[in-house]
This record gives structure tokens, sequence and C-alpha cells, in this order.
């Protein structure tokens, strides 16, 4: 469910869903906007949770073409997904990190223009 704020910008949380952290480099979280949606997509961020569900930390925007955070990042959005990256050797790559609690290795929000 989307919430538009004062600027006009709707915002969407979505579920990472199953992320074993420690085994794939990256996972592909779909976002389910339209063909225009998911160009106004605004301020992106992630929420890793470890395995305990004790620990929260986050992920940023970044590009593959500058030295990522030596955690991770949200590499980039497509018409469908938006994609997020861990670093080899990392703090997500680890066995702290392999199996997501209650399926859920954490979430993804940003905002956007809706149609």
């Amino acid at each position: 469910m989307a919430i538009r704020d004062e600027f006009g910008l709707s915002k969407k949380r979505l579920d990472i869903g199953v992320w074993d952290m420690d085994a794939s480099a990256t996972v592909n979280v779909a976002h389910g906007l339209s063909g225009t949606e998911w160009q106004s997509i605004r301020r992106v961020q992630a929420t890793i949770r470890n395995d305990g569900d004790l620990v929260y930390q986050n992920l940023e925007s970044g590009t593959s073409t500058f030295t990522p955070d030596p955690m991770g990042m949200i590499t980039n959005r497509d018409s469908t997904n938006i994609v997020l990256v861990r670093v080899t050797g990392g703090v997500f790559d680890s066995a702290a990190h392999s199996t997501a609690p209650g399926g859920n290795r954490g979430w993804v929000d940003f905002e956007y223009i809706a149609d």
C-alpha cells in the first residue's frame, strides 16, 4: 500500500524475503510499479537484519562503478526489480546472515511518483 506525502511522493515498503547473504551476493526485490512509476523512484533504502533478529543495518544506494560500502549497497533498479548487493568478505558475507529470520531478511523502503 502506498501513502503520499506532502510533496506528492508515494511511499512503499517491500519485504526482501529469504536471502542467504552468506551464499548469494545479490537479491532482486520486485517493486511492482508501472512502466512509468519505476522511473520516478526516489530515496531508496534497505534495512537488513541478522539471523538472530538482534541487529538492523542499512544499505544505501550506490553504483557498481564506485567502491561500495564495506557491507553492500542498492546497485540499481529497473522496470521490474530493485537490486541489493552484499560485499564479498564484508559484514553480511557470514553465517550470521545465512537464514532470514521469519523468512524475511529485511525491507526496502522507497518513494516514487504514482501514476
